[in-house]
């Protein structure tokens, strides 16, 4: 049973749940979980571990507690104007969430065009001005100047859909 221990890892995060919200609850009083503490109800495991010195605590029966949150549960609205909305939100931070990344490869394509001009400039300040020194930083140049402008773009764009559900009943 010690192995794991002397392994370095953890014994483990205890067994099955028994009751509908063991572990999830959290304590008023200290934050801790609220889990079952005798037959007949939920209390804080602070105060049942280390006693009343450490937490107040809280206690209340399995009924009374399951009745309560099953109850909000079933009265949460979920019409389709609720779905939609939650539809649309989840639409909006995955949008932002794309876009996020896809602005970061290009502000970091835009750096290293940037790098590559200044590294062209100082070769042309050594050498001179060559035809092909002149065309590298030509299209370095320009493709920079066409990043600055997707990123522009970008960043005023409207979030579009990115589908249409099949159905619309729920």
């Amino acid at each position: 049973m010690a192995s794991p221990r002397r392994a370095g890892g953890r014994r483990g995060r205890g067994g099955v749940p028994t009751t509908l919200l063991g572990g999830i609850a959290r304590c008023g009083s200290c934050g801790g979980s609220v889990v079952k503490i005798n037959a007949c109800g939920y209390g804080c495991a602070a105060r049942k571990d280390r006693g009343p010195a450490v937490c107040g605590g809280i206690e209340a029966s399995y009924g009374n507690v399951d009745r309560t949150v099953l109850d909000y549960v079933r009265g949460v609205p979920t019409g389709p104007d609720v779905l939609a909305s939650i539809e649309k939100e989840v639409l909006r931070r995955a949008a932002e969430l794309a876009q996020g990344d896809e602005v970061d490869a290009d502000r970091s394509r835009e750096k290293h065009v940037q790098r590559e001009i200044e590294r062209l400039t100082d070769a042309v300040a050594q050498m001179g001005l060559s035809h092909a020194l002149a065309e590298r930083l030509g299209k370095a140049e320009a493709e920079r100047d066409a990043l600055k402008r997707a990123r522009t773009r970008a960043s005023i764009a409207p979030l579009r859909r990115p589908f249409e559900p099949r159905c619309t009943r729920w």
